[in-house]
Parts: C-alpha cells; sequence; structure tokens
C-alpha cells in the first residue's frame, strides 16, 4: 500500500477550524489525514482539508503508512497503530517521550509535558528500550491534565515534538460545528462512548521494532481504572451541555 490520495476540500466555513486528525485504518496502518482547510488535490493519500475556525485543527492524514517494497524487506522496517480510548498520564508518558532515539535537550514538548520533564523520572534503560527503534511517528495524543485540548506527537529521525493542537469536536457546542451534512458525519466518525473524539491515535514506523514492547510501554502510560474516575469527577462539569455527539 503506497499511495496517499489527497482531497482537499475548499470551504470555508466562519469558523475556521483548521483540523487535523490521523487515523489508523484496518490492520494494515493507514495513516489518514483529513486536513480541513482549502483547496482541491488529488492524488495517492486521501488528504482532506476543510477550514474552520476557533482555533481547532483536525486534519485526518488518509495515507497508507506501511513501507513496502525490497527495502522494507532488506532493513526490517515495519509499521503499526496504537490506537486507545483513555489519556495518557504525563509523568508516566514523559518517561516513554525520554527513550525515543531523539537528543533530549532538542526535544519541543508542550508546556503540559514540560511540567512533566521535571518530575522524577524512573530507571530507565534508555540505549536498550524498544523506542529507539522508531525512526517516525506521528499522530494524536489525549492527555489527562487537559481535557479540551488535542496535543500532535510527531517524531521525524532525530526530531520530537508534542505540541498542543486543537481542541477536540466533543468540547464544542453542536451549534459551532460546520453546517455540511458529509463533514459532520466525518467528525461523527471518530465519537465512540461518552468521551466523544477523544483517544491515542498513532502511527509508528521503524527497524526491527518490538511491537509488543512498544506497546506495553505506551499502555503503562494509560490511566488505571481508579485513575479514571478521578478524571472523570475531575472533569464532570467541563462538558459543554450540547455535546458534539448529539444530533
Amino acid at each position: 500500500h503506497g499511495h496517499a490520495d489527497k482531497h482537499g476540500l475548499n470551504k470555508e466555513h466562519e469558523h475556521g477550524h483548521a483540523d487535523k486528525h490521523e487515523h489508523c485504518e484496518h490492520e494494515h496502518g493507514h495513516a489518514d489525514k483529513h486536513e480541513h482547510g482549502h483547496g482541491q488535490e488529488h492524488g495517492h493519500a486521501d488528504k482532506h482539508e476543510h477550514g474552520h475556525g476557533h482555533e481547532h485543527g483536525h486534519g485526518h492524514e488518509h495515507g497508507h503508512g506501511t513501507p513496502a517494497g525490497r527495502e522494507a524487506v532488506r532493513f526490517g522496517i515495519t509499521s503499526f497503530c496504537y490506537q486507545r480510548r483513555r489519556p495518557f498520564h504525563p509523568w508516566r508518558l514523559m518517561n516513554v517521550v525520554k527513550q525515543l532515539p531523539v537528543r533530549q535537550e532538542a526535544l519541543a514538548l508542550s508546556e503540559a509535558l514540560k511540567e512533566a520533564a521535571e518530575a522524577p523520572a524512573t530507571d530507565i534503560d534508555v540505549v536498550r528500550s524498544p523506542m529507539q527503534a522508531i525512526i517516525r511517528a506521528k499522530g494524536f495524543v489525549w492527555l489527562s491534565n487537559t481535557h479540551t485540548q488535542i496535543y500532535y506527537w510527531a517524531l521525524a529521525g532525530k526530531h520530537f515534538e508534542l505540541t498542543q493542537y486543537a481542541t477536540w469536536w466533543q468540547t464544542i457546542p453542536r451549534n459551532e460545528w460546520p453546517d455540511n451534512e458529509k463533514e459532520v458525519a466525518d467528525i461523527q466518525l471518530d465519537f465512540d462512548g461518552e468521551w466523544g473524539d477523544r483517544r491515542q491515535e498513532l502511527v509508528f514506523i521503524g527497524v526491527a521494532m518490538d511491537k509488543k514492547a512498544i506497546i506495553s510501554l505506551l499502555d503503562a502510560c494509560i490511566l488505571t481504572d481508579v485513575e479514571m474516575e478521578h478524571y472523570r469527577k475531575h472533569w464532570a462539569d467541563d462538558e459543554p451541555d450540547d455535546k458534539g455527539a448529539q444530533k
């Protein structure tokens, strides 16, 4: 699968969210991207761009992320998608971020993780960490210390960023959504259960990756049942009366 359709929908809405959603589709690792922006373009790698307002920015990136060809086989390049419907604990996630194959002083972190970076670190053998095998990764992150914000994870070579990207659609009153029914239907595809479109959705590409070990490290960052109850109570009053998933 190496193609990547690019659809840029030339739509303008009064509000202008610049939406970016990463999707891991099926089991063969598509890294889907719908970018809500302006301008139409067709190629291989689904890119939908719409352009809405209030700094919201989701962009679904539809592009098959699985490396193909003899190079992939020869060098052991593989990819997989990590998806969960619970937030990461920022301190625990920071300990995993520190295991990535990047220079620590060059880490570009959101304020949400800068605080976590000052937390006590656990004993980690970074050199032997399974995270060292990752050469590229991107996608959306849900952190427990912020209920409304989407964070974008981007790793390419020695450069890593985890930056504030936009707000989850679940937090936006329905009367501020696009009027176009197709766009609304696309947005609602990301909704699942009480937390709406909040989720972890990350695509990893690497050389000789230990997928199970990487997943295990990330799963250890997910909130436990007890932590999830605290999260639910803490943010109970932060949900809009008119939740996005409602019709």
